[in-house]
């Protein structure tokens, strides 16, 4: 039976945004993939098509996935909204960003608050992507939301490359 939080094994609830930026084996990332049983799943470019190796944890029952970046660096963090993939939806007590019902809702708080973004086209509702997705940007990461059906669907927050 899944709990609506998330406890480390001290018994604080997990930060997931802290973590962005981790290595792979500092310890709160091993101390949270130990305290749930969780594998990292090690994919490489197999057909030599110049793809960065990646590493991969999946939170299937706690709605979220990490993925670490060639130098072992947790640059993704994929929070499941809605049930999809064989992930959970992700408990509200973990999201440590805000979350937005609409498309409209993110743009119009971005806007008053002076946050920049980039969207898919909003001004025409014909167009197959018309209110699909936001990305703010802020504080050394981003943060993608995507919607569908008018709802949210899913939250990406991502390190900000040079």
């Amino acid at each position: 039976m899944r709990t609506n939080k998330m406890l480390g094994t001290k018994g604080e609830v997990m930060q997931l945004l802290k973590l962005l930026g981790s290595k792979l084996k500092s310890d709160d990332v091993i101390e949270l993939l130990e305290h749930l049983g969780i594998d990292v799943i090690y994919d490489f470019d197999r057909h030599h098509e110049g793809m960065e190796d990646v590493y991969w944890a999946l939170f299937y029952e706690q709605g979220f996935q990490f993925r670490f970046n060639e130098s072992q660096i947790l640059d993704v963090i994929f929070l499941y909204i809605i049930e999809r993939d064989g992930f959970e939806p992700i408990s509200k007590d973990l999201i440590e960003t805000p979350i937005y019902a609409s498309f409209t809702e993110a743009k119009n708080s971005f806007n008053s608050l002076g946050i920049e973004y980039t969207n898919s086209p909003d001004d025409d509702p014909n167009h197959m992507l018309y209110q699909r997705w936001i990305k703010s940007k802020h504080q050394g990461f981003t943060t993608h939301y995507e919607f569908t059906d008018e709802k949210l669907r899913m939250i990406t927050m991502s390190l900000i490359t040079k």
